[in-house]
């Protein structure tokens, strides 16, 4: 997928914003995942399934990201997270 100057200078920004709230630990691998996946390094979980490989989690992994809890998918190692209803 290829995106245009203007649309990979908002997701950088988005990048850089989003950082300085990571918990230490986990800068290191976020950094590599952006780095090989792009956009594409975060996993919206959906249901109980990871939106990235369709696998499904089990109901532990899914309580935590829902707690708000940083957790990578085992299968592809993508960092998940949990739409917020507004």
């Amino acid at each position: 997928m290829a995106f245009g100057p203007q649309r990979l200078a908002e997701f950088e920004s988005a990048i850089a914003n989003a950082e300085p709230r990571l918990p230490a630990v986990i800068v290191t691998p976020y950094r590599r995942l952006v780095q090989a996946y792009g956009p594409a390094a975060l996993a919206e979980v959906d249901g109980t399934a990871c939106n990235s490989c369709y696998v499904n989690l089990p109901a532990q992994m899914v309580m935590q990201v829902r707690a708000g809890q940083v957790m990578f998918c085992k299968v592809c190692g993508r960092l998940l997270y949990m739409r917020h209803e507004a």
